[in-house]
């Protein structure tokens, strides 16, 4: 009898070993073969102290970002000073780049998805011209129907890698800054010129009052209104010199 329980035993632990042997296969088969690559970084051997230059390519617009000693500039714009934030903020955001999703992709769908020529080349250099990094920026992703999907506000990007153009990525991020625009990139005019000029230009703010005064832009003065004479205007009086200014009076822009 009891060696009669020990067989029956032995067999339902044999059956349900080769049960869960067989579920454990089964979902193994279900998984992609590159699903290993999920949550890996995209760019792995970008590194922000070896990028000296970064190319965007659009299918009519072209963009080359320079390291210079005095800063970035933008090749295009005979050397005119790149956005510092916006380049560094650019660099680490490719080096935060993951990958959420990856399928495999034919002709057909990266056309679709714009990972093809009618795509976004992103090319890091380095002091050598030598590629550190290339990456085809195609689509935006969105996990909902939208009206309007340039307008709207993406939950990422289709992106695909040039050495692997079988396969399709999703990262998180929708990479806003991806741009072949130099007017994305140009660097705002020195803020600490501008407003000590405004200073001394303009009278100084009652007590307790804001410091933050509008700037009217040049040449948006109203005209003369019709019938008033030009000599009824009350004369000009022009500012006075004062302690955050030693330097003569510059003219007047036109």
């Amino acid at each position: 009898m009891n060696a009669r329980i020990a067989a029956v035993l032995v067999v339902l632990l044999a059956i349900i070993g080769g049960g869960a042997l067989y579920y454990y296969q089964q979902e193994r088969s279900r998984q992609p073969a590159n699903a290993g690559t999920l949550g890996q970084p995209l760019l792995k051997d970008l590194k922000v102290s070896e990028v000296t230059s970064i190319r965007i390519v659009e299918p009519k617009a072209t963009l080359t970002l320079q390291r210079k000693e005095e800063g970035w500039v933008i090749a295009e714009r005979d050397g005119f000073p790149a956005d510092l934030g916006k380049v560094r903020g650019f660099v680490l955001q490719a080096l935060g780049l993951k990958v959420g999703q990856s399928e495999p992709i034919g002709d057909p769908d990266r056309a679709r998805l714009n990972l093809d020529q009618s795509g976004t080349q992103v090319e890091f250099d380095g002091a050598d011209g030598r590629a550190l990094a290339k990456l085809i920026v195609g689509r935006k992703y969105f996990r909902r129907e939208v009206d309007d999907p340039e307008k709207a506000s993406a939950d990422g990007r289709f992106v695909m890698l040039p050495g692997e153009p079988k396969t399709v990525l999703i990262v998180s991020d929708p990479l806003r800054q991806v741009s072949a625009k130099s007017a994305d990139w140009l660097a705002a005019r020195s803020s600490s010129k501008s407003s000590s000029a405004w200073r001394c230009a303009t009278p100084t703010a009652a007590a307790g009052a804001s410091s933050a005064l509008p700037t009217m832009p040049t040449g948006s003065l109203p005209a003369p209104s019709p019938g008033r004479s030009s000599t009824s205007r009350a004369p000009t009086r022009l500012p006075t010199r004062s302690a955050c200014s030693s330097s003569p009076m510059s003219p007047p822009t036109t």
